[in-house]
């Protein structure tokens, strides 16, 4: 049987039991660059199916596929792309590695931001101070939220949070939303580098592909989870251990950052944490910087397998029999 599971069951998985399955999906996203690490992963960059016109960028599907072999999994993610490339209506389609059963296609609206935010959230665990207890939010997007609930996944002290983006209703909203979602102090300010200033943790998930805060407001011991462009000055980037969730998907960026971080300044990639062949924060001081922008598909695999699980556990979903 396949589970087939909307945006409203993933919403009531994603907060059951305290959220119970968003601390799932972290695990599974570390077990997933652990199987990475040892080369027993397998996957493959997003492939764009388009017309060929004289577009740019004209309507047609996205699809990004990987396979897990020591959990079993397999699984694509399938997305119509719309004029200029934006998103249209995406599913994850789960599949058993082992006996080619179809297990799940869940809708991946909502669920996208929490597997966005998810490697970032376990970055956050391996770079951050331990008793960092205040997150600065700059942006107010669906990838920002899902990387401010994440992250928070892994702040045991988090206490207060700190939200910026340019339009001042959104903001307040986001802050709003966000102080529900998260049960902590959460304020709108009125500048990136206000907020970041006094932050132990800056997520920043904006659609803007240039700095957003300055590297005067990032202080020392920050740890900074980069979840979309280049929005961290080079400063910044210079002075940083900069962790890249895959030197791979980052260098097939498209479009590429317009101004790429050089390979000579990263540290490691996450699998190397995971796997412990690259060293996390050595200095109380250190700046850290995760850099999570390049997609990998074991994260769509991952968060269905896990959405899947809890589903089926909590009842939920709708059971098909496709062959029938």
């Amino acid at each position: 049987m396949t589970l087939l599971l909307s945006r409203s069951d993933v919403s009531e998985i994603a907060w059951a039991d305290g959220g119970r399955a968003l601390d799932l999906l972290i695990e599974r996203i570390e077990d997933a660059y652990s199987q990475l690490h040892d080369g027993v992963a397998a996957q493959h960059a997003r492939i764009y199916l388009r017309p060929q016109t004289e577009a740019r960028r004209p309507p047609g599907l996205f699809s990004m596929s990987a396979l897990l072999p020591r959990t079993a999994r397999m699984g694509t993610r399938l997305m119509a792309i719309t004029q200029q490339g934006k998103a249209g209506a995406g599913v994850l389609v789960l599949f058993d590695h082992v006996t080619s059963e179809l297990l799940a296609i869940v809708d991946d609206e909502l669920l996208h931001s929490y597997r966005s935010g998810a490697p970032a959230g376990l970055a956050t665990r391996m770079l951050a101070r331990p008793e960092s207890e205040v997150v600065a939010c700059i942006g107010s997007s669906t990838m920002a939220m899902g990387g401010l609930v994440m992250t928070s996944r892994s702040l045991p002290n988090l206490s207060k949070v700190l939200i910026y983006s340019p339009n001042e209703e959104r903001r307040s909203a986001f802050a709003s939303e966000m102080a529900d979602t998260l049960g902590v102090d959460v304020v709108a300010v009125d500048s990136a580098d206000i907020a970041a200033a006094q932050a132990d943790v800056v997520v920043i998930g904006t659609n803007a592909d240039r700095p957003v805060v300055s590297d005067e407001a990032i202080r020392p011991g920050t740890h900074i989870s980069v979840l979309a462009r280049n929005e961290v000055p080079m400063t910044t980037f210079r002075r940083s251990r900069i962790v890249l969730g895959s030197r791979m998907a980052q260098r097939e960026l498209d479009p590429p950052w317009s101004d790429p971080i050089p390979d000579g300044w990263v540290d490691a990639e996450l699998s190397d944490l995971v796997g412990g062949t690259g060293s996390r924060r050595t200095e109380a001081d250190d700046v850290t910087v995760f850099v999570g922008s390049g997609p990998l598909a074991m994260w769509d695999v991952a968060a269905a397998a896990v959405f899947h699980e809890e589903g089926t556990r909590m009842g939920l979903g709708m059971s098909m029999d496709f062959s029938a």
